[in-house]
């Protein structure tokens, strides 16, 4: 491994860059997989932001980083978690943003920012709440989703 990634915080970085090109094609994936509704598009996001959120401890110390007291542990991987992946996490804000914003095409620029901001927040609130019903959690962000941006109900 040593001679692949030159050290134990190379493979780290490796592992979470990984993991987060990974996570974040499968939100893209979610978003884009049919011709369904924009909520049923954000609800299948969230589904599988929260699932994946549950199964792996490198998703949910990246979605969770900087919150103290995480009980799953996942705090241990912090140090793997480098401004790198943060440039990642802002990409897929901007991401989000445009896909929010195609969808929703009348809202602004600020409105759509403040949407995707919110969702965001309460998502990894449930996360940290380990509540982790996926489908319960996916259907209230669709509707606050709906609230925020009515333009996404079509």
């Amino acid at each position: 491994m040593y001679a692949e990634f030159g050290s134990k915080d190379g493979f780290g970085e490796a592992l979470v860059m990984f993991e987060v090109q990974r996570f974040l094609a499968g939100i893209g994936a979610a978003l884009e997989a049919s011709s369904d509704t924009p909520i049923k598009a954000v609800e299948r996001a969230v589904s599988y932001t929260i699932t994946e959120g549950q199964k792996s401890p490198v998703i949910r110390a990246i979605l969770t980083s900087g919150v103290n007291g995480d009980p799953s542990g996942a705090d241990s991987l912090l140090p793997f978690v480098t401004t790198r992946s943060e440039a990642l996490m802002a990409t897929s804000n901007e991401a989000l943003r445009a896909w929010f914003s195609a969808n929703a095409p009348g809202s602004s620029k600020r409105d759509v920012a403040d949407a995707v901001d919110t969702l965001i927040r309460v998502v990894i609130s449930h996360m940290l709440g380990a509540d982790g019903k996926p489908r319960q959690i996916a259907a209230q962000s669709g509707r606050i989703a709906a609230k925020l941006l009515p333009e996404l109900v079509r």
